[in-house]
């Protein structure tokens, strides 16, 4: 889940617990995406950033700065760009 107190959520289908917790963001977190694979979750916020990090281990791997906040993601099939959109 993707949230206004800057944090990203994973939570198991099952159980309905939280798995893990990304932090990172200094502003609401606005999208997510899942990576087509089930290894990278990425996600844009109001903080004009976006976050990459690994889903099974949560290490970030990434952090990109745009110029205006972000609402919108997408990662290409192979992993290798990101899109976004903002306002």
């Amino acid at each position: 889940s993707a949230s206004a107190d800057k944090t990203v959520r994973v939570w198991s289908l099952q159980s309905g617990a939280e798995v893990r917790k990304y932090t990172g963001h200094r502003d609401k977190v606005n999208a997510l995406w899942l990576s087509k694979d089930d290894k990278l979750v990425a996600s844009a916020g109001a903080d004009k950033t976006v976050h990459i990090w690994e889903l099974a281990t949560g290490k970030k791997l990434r952090v990109c700065t745009g110029k205006t906040p972000l609402s919108a993601i997408c990662l290409s099939n192979d992993n290798k760009y990101i899109l976004t959109g903002g306002d």
